[in-house]
């Protein structure tokens, strides 16, 4: 299931070519029409023209003919996805069919898989039935691997799919756990329309933040949107066991709720490039790159967008509260309520964590490696390009955790937190990225 390139997915009736076929090259160069996909062989059954036969072939051996007259899409979402459990199995398959409800015509859809090859194969198969039948054009990445950072997968997404199909189309995100509202598109390719700010990114942050103690049953795509009427943003309120874990979060309020992400925004195609050029693959792989992007966008939207609707949501989102998180610091980094969430992950420890641990006793190793993984999500945000933001953040940060965990402590983290960064990056990036990214 390995195709190392971006794969258009076939329609069902669609024409194609046949190509890189080993052990039946007769076949090659030959058109065919896609029946269907098999799934007990892994293939598509095509039926070739002019014959009375129908193959079994893989994606990785087909090119699809498009029309000449088929549009190009302006509107390009790029959804990374890591499969490692049955959990992100499903939530990804709602993920993808909240994709394809887009009232908005014009758009394509570019996925990215990682994970083990069972789950990656199993999303192959859901993406070939909606694709089959979908008005949006799908494209596929699989590069064979179990694991890949988010912000690789964008970059490739963007690079190898989404530029060479249209290298002046918008973009958008979806992480591969949350749903969007079926007005979302609409509503981003209209706010970006008319938004004052010609050629920068435009935020809507307005989203429900899902606990993750929801239920299959709970979090069905159902139970949040009403096809019927799109325009409907209350349908999440007709089901009473929601109430205690979905909070609406407002454009206006989204700041102060920390819920502002980088897939709150619709973004320039050369915005999103010029951030990969200047952020070389060893920070692209820190887990939290994409703090840097969220905070680069905020940076360029000056303008925030105000609360046509308080109602209004375009994302559902899973979110661990901050409670979570200091409960589990105080349990020495052992989460209290286990969840199957990408967005809050257990800290590796380092030899630098046991040592300090002994310094600054009663921290334990674990307690110090969250507390390093907090310092390193503040300073990958702006180091290089924003040293104003940086020195503030210093100067709050490491007297925060002075008073906390005792005089030193935050001085001494700082101090191998910035140099770990800093070491991520070559010099010349880091020189490009000075005055890079100017607020309009």
């Amino acid at each position: 299931l390995a195709y190392h390139q971006t794969r258009l997915l076939p329609r069902d009736n669609e024409e194609v070519v046949i190509e890189g076929l080993k052990g039946a090259k007769q076949h090659n160069g030959k058109t065919g029409i896609i029946v269907s996909y098999s799934r007990e062989q892994g293939r598509y059954r095509v039926k070739l023209q002019k014959e009375n036969q129908v193959l079994g072939v893989k994606l990785s051996n087909l090119t699809v003919k498009k029309q000449e007259d088929e549009p190009t899409t302006d509107l390009h979402i790029l959804i990374p996805c890591h499969i490692d459990t049955d959990r992100r199995l499903i939530t990804f398959l709602r993920s993808a069919k909240s994709a394809m409800q887009q009232i908005y015509a014009n758009y394509t859809v570019f996925v990215s898989l990682s994970g083990p090859q069972t789950f990656r194969s199993q999303a192959f198969e859901f993406l070939t039935v909606i694709s089959s039948k979908s008005s949006s054009r799908w494209y596929l990445q699989d590069e064979d691997v179990e694991c890949r950072p988010q912000m690789e997968h964008l970059c490739s997404l963007l690079l190898n799919g989404s530029i060479p199909v249209n290298p002046e189309a918008l973009v958008t995100f979806l992480d591969n756990d949350d749903m969007c509202h079926p007005a979302r598109l609409y509503s981003m390719r209209s706010a970006y329309e008319g938004y004052p700010l010609k050629g920068y990114p435009v935020a809507l942050p307005c989203k429900l933040l899902l606990d993750p103690s929801l239920t299959p049953a709970e979090s069905q795509l159902t139970n949040f949107v009403n096809m019927k009427n799109p325009a409907d943003f209350d349908h999440w309120r007709k089901h009473r066991s929601l109430a205690r874990k979905v909070q609406l979060v407002s454009n206006s309020e989204a700041k102060e709720s920390d819920a502002e992400e980088y897939f709150d925004y619709i973004v320039p195609s050369a915005i999103l490039k010029k951030f990969f050029d200047l952020n070389p693959p060893a920070v692209r792989s820190h887990r939290f790159c994409d703090l840097r992007l969220w905070k680069i966008l905020d940076h360029l939207t000056p303008i925030a967008l105000g609360d046509n609707d308080p109602n209004s949501w375009f994302l559902a989102h899973y979110k661990v509260s901050m409670d979570e998180k200091m409960l589990t610091f105080d349990n020495h980094g052992r989460r209290i309520n286990e969840t199957d969430q990408i967005s809050f992950t257990p800290e590796s420890i380092q030899s630098d964590d046991q040592a300090l641990s002994e310094r600054y006793h009663p921290l334990s190793p674990p307690q110090v490696a969250m507390c390093r993984g907090h310092l390193e999500s503040v300073i990958i945000q702006y180091v290089g390009w924003n040293d104003i933001e940086l020195e503030d953040a210093q100067g709050v940060k490491v007297a925060e955790l002075n008073r906390s965990h005792g005089n030193g402590f935050g001085d001494e983290l700082w101090e191998e937190c910035i140099a770990r960064i800093l070491s991520l990056f070559d010099p010349a990036t880091l020189h490009a990225s000075k005055g890079a990214w100017v607020t309009p």
